[in-house]
């Protein structure tokens, strides 16, 4: 008996008929000859690509222990199956005793909290934008009138040492 790590995405569109489906899947194991070692339903996560149009999918993981000669039996089985948008089978040494760090991530994103809508954030970003540069144009201006000052002081001095020198 071998360990195998089975990683599907099922369609986020059917995701509210998962029930129906880790009963389906867990039969087509059970039939091959598979038992299940332990299930780690991550839920729906943002893919990193699309697939099928899809941005969004349903992650399962399923550790199981069963002969290889079944595996390209069930490998069949799920490539027809419209649920499944992708899926990989892994051979593995032995099934983990931690969680996988998908199902910790999606923790975190469920306890941030949501975002202000996109046109809210763009004007308050215009609104400090445009602060920022007029600031900068008044300290510009100021510099530039500093400049002038320095200049001009120095314009009188030169021309009273000329004066004394004459």
């Amino acid at each position: 008996m071998q360990n195998y790590e089975i990683a599907l995405i099922i369609n986020p569109d059917l995701s509210k008929d998962i029930d129906k489906f880790f009963t389906s899947f867990e039969k087509l194991l059970s039939d091959n000859n598979f038992s299940i070692s332990r299930l780690e339903d991550v839920g729906r996560r943002k893919l990193a690509y699309s697939i099928d149009d899809h941005n969004k999918g349903h992650y399962l993981f399923y550790y199981v222990e069963g002969t290889p000669e079944n595996v390209s039996e069930i490998e069949n089985k799920i490539k027809f199956n419209d649920m499944i948008i992708r899926h990989l089978f892994v051979k593995i040494n032995n099934v983990p005793d931690f969680e996988s760090d998908l199902k910790e991530d999606s923790a975190k994103e469920e306890d941030k909290p949501k975002k202000a809508p996109k046109s809210a954030n763009k004007k308050e970003e215009t609104k400090k934008d445009d602060d920022k540069k007029s600031d900068d144009a008044k300290e510009t201006a100021d510099e530039v009138g500093e400049e002038e000052k320095v200049t001009e002081d120095k314009q009188a001095e030169n021309e009273k040492e000329e004066t004394k020198d004459e």
